[in-house]
Formats: structure tokens, C-alpha cells, sequence
């Protein structure tokens, strides 16, 4: 792969994801990003090829596996409601909201990486958040991901 400018990488990542081939897809956003850094729609990507690696070396579920993403669309509306969902903590949203958006997470097997590193895009005030996930995870008995945003 050359490091000239890449033409349709839209076409081509969107492609590649669709088609599994992930790692493909990855070499791709690794090489461009600081070329594309200011499309959106490329960073979401990178941001999500970063949470699948962190996934991964931790053993994790990973990201490309839930059932929330089956093509780059779904992908990108997944860690788009990911925020969305994390925003509510931060917002103090009603207990009904934040319950839905704890549903979301655990239906869709959201790692603690993702809530992580999305939450540090996504978020203004990211240790009242932590605070906020780690009473959600410890109110749900899940002790190991409470104690892992407890000690950020």
C-alpha cells in the first residue's frame, strides 16, 4: 500500500468491513488517518479499529462481533447510540434512561474498552461519568467492570 493520497477510501473501508475483512480495513485507517483526520465518518472508524485491538489484547468480546454490527452502517449507528448512551450519565438523565442505555449496553455486549474510549471522545466531564458507569456495573453485581472505572 503506497502513502499517496487514497481515492474512495469511504468505498473501499465500507467495503472491506461489509465483506469481514477487518484487517484489511485496519491497515487502511492506520495508514490514512492523519490524512483524513477531519472526515467523521474516518475517525469513527480508526476510533473503532482502536477499541477492537484494546478488545482483542484484553480477551474481550469485540466490537465487530456484536450483534448491533453487521455492515459499516450499523457500525457507525452503534458507537454513535454508544454515545449517546454514555452522554446520559454524564447529563444525569432520568433512572428510566439510564437504565435503557445500560439495557444497550449489555444486549450488545459493549466492553468496558468501548465505554472507555468512547466516553473519552464523547464526553466533556469523563470522571463523573466513570464515577456514574462503575455505581451502574456494582448496582448490577458486576464487580470487575465497576472496580476497572472506579480506578481511572
Amino acid at each position: 500500500m503506497e502513502n499517496t493520497e487514497y481515492k474512495d477510501w469511504d468505498k473501499t473501508l465500507f467495503y472491506l468491513v461489509d465483506n469481514g475483512c477487518i484487517d484489511d480495513a485496519r491497515k487502511i485507517a492506520y495508514t490514512y488517518i492523519k490524512q483524513y483526520q477531519a472526515d467523521e465518518t474516518f475517525v469513527i472508524l480508526f476510533i473503532l479499529f482502536q477499541i477492537s485491538d484494546a478488545e482483542n489484547s484484553a480477551g474481550e468480546y469485540n466490537i465487530f462481533s456484536s450483534p448491533a454490527c453487521g455492515t459499516t452502517e450499523a457500525l457507525i449507528k452503534h458507537y454513535t447510540q454508544i454515545k449517546f448512551c454514555l452522554r446520559r450519565y454524564e447529563y444525569d438523565m432520568p433512572e428510566e434512561a439510564l437504565e435503557e442505555a445500560f439495557g444497550y449496553f449489555i444486549e450488545n455486549k459493549v466492553s468496558v474498552n468501548a465505554l472507555y474510549r468512547i466516553s473519552q471522545f464523547a464526553c466533556v466531564d469523563t470522571a463523573y461519568v466513570y464515577k456514574r458507569l462503575a455505581q451502574a456495573f456494582r448496582s448490577k453485581g458486576m464487580d470487575a467492570q465497576a472496580d476497572v472505572f472506579e480506578n481511572l
